[in-house]
C-alpha cells in the first residue's frame, strides 16, 4: 500500500463494532399474568345463561375457574392451545351467540373458549389481561367441532 500504511483486515473492522445493551421493560405482559375474571357481563338468561345452575354446579364452576387461576395466560392460551383459544365471532355456529355479540358487543370479533371437560365450555373475551366471561355452554354449541 502506498505511504506505508498498512492494509486492515476485514475481520478486524468487523471486530470494531460495539454491541450496545438495550434495556428490556421490566412490566409483565400479558402472557405472564396469572388468570384472573370479571364477571359484569355474565349472562343470566337463555340460551347460554347462568341462571340455571344449580348449587352444585355453581360450586363445580368456581372449582373450574380457581384451577385457571394457578396457571398464566401464557399455560392457558399457548401450552393448551388446543383446549383454549380464540374463535372469530364470525365463526359461531350458535345464530343467538353471534346476535348477541353483534347487538352488544359489536367491536369486538373474537371470542376465547376455555374447557372445562369434554363438551363443557366458558366463552367470554379477553382484554386487559383479564377474561371477561360471557357464555356457560355446557353442550359445546356455540362453536361445534367436527367428529373425529
Amino acid at each position: 500500500m502506498a505511504n506505508g500504511q498498512k492494509r486492515v483486515p476485514f475481520a478486524a473492522q468487523v471486530a470494531e463494532l460495539k454491541k450496545k445493551p438495550v434495556t428490556t421493560s421490566t412490566e409483565p405482559t400479558f402472557n405472564h399474568i396469572f388468570a384472573c375474571w370479571r364477571i359484569q357481563k355474565i349472562q343470566m338468561v337463555d340460551p347460554y345463561g347462568w341462571h340455571e345452575l344449580d348449587m352444585q354446579q355453581i360450586e363445580y364452576v368456581r372449582g373450574k375457574l380457581a384451577e385457571f387461576e394457578t396457571r398464566t395466560w401464557n399455560t392457558i392460551f399457548v401450552d393448551e392451545k388446543k383446549r383454549n383459544h380464540p374463535i372469530p365471532v364470525a365463526e359461531l355456529d350458535c345464530p343467538d351467540a353471534r346476535e348477541w355479540m353483534r347487538d352488544n358487543m359489536p367491536d369486538e370479533d373474537t371470542l376465547w373458549t376455555l374447557r372445562f371437560s369434554g363438551p363443557e365450555r366458558v366463552w367470554g373475551i379477553f382484554r386487559n389481561g383479564a377474561y371477561h366471561i360471557l357464555f356457560y355452554d355446557p353442550h359445546h354449541r356455540i362453536k361445534l367441532s367436527p367428529k373425529k
